[in-house]
């Protein structure tokens, strides 16, 4: 089952980048992370690139992770996500082992290369 999408005709696109905030790590593994997270900005899509914004990483170090999987509630996927709705996602990337998260980080869609 797939939840409706804020893209849709007639709904009010979010303005600015795609913000995720950090609720919860639930599993972290070497090639990835599940977590809870809250949308405070932007529209966030399935595939989309983020940066890490967090205070426990030195800014010349960031980590490019890919949103591989968004999970509104138990089964229903989702392909995006608008402020304030919150999910359980699946968050990849090379040396995610890395990865340094908490309770209210900020995870940034980056820039498109």
């Amino acid at each position: 089952m797939t939840a409706p999408s804020p893209a849709e005709p007639g709904h009010a696109l979010p303005d600015g980048p795609g913000t995720l905030q950090i609720h919860e790590v639930e599993r972290q593994t070497p090639s990835g992370a599940i977590c809870v997270v809250r949308c405070v900005g932007g529209l966030v899509l399935l595939g989309q690139l983020f940066t890490t914004d967090t205070p426990s990483r030195p800014a010349d170090t960031p980590l490019r992770l890919e949103l591989a999987r968004i999970e509104r509630y138990p089964g229903v996927l989702a392909e995006s996500l608008d402020p304030p709705h919150a999910a359980r996602v699946h968050l990849t990337g090379e040396h995610a082992e890395r990865l340094l998260l908490g309770r209210g980080d900020l995870l940034r869609s980056a820039p498109m290369i």
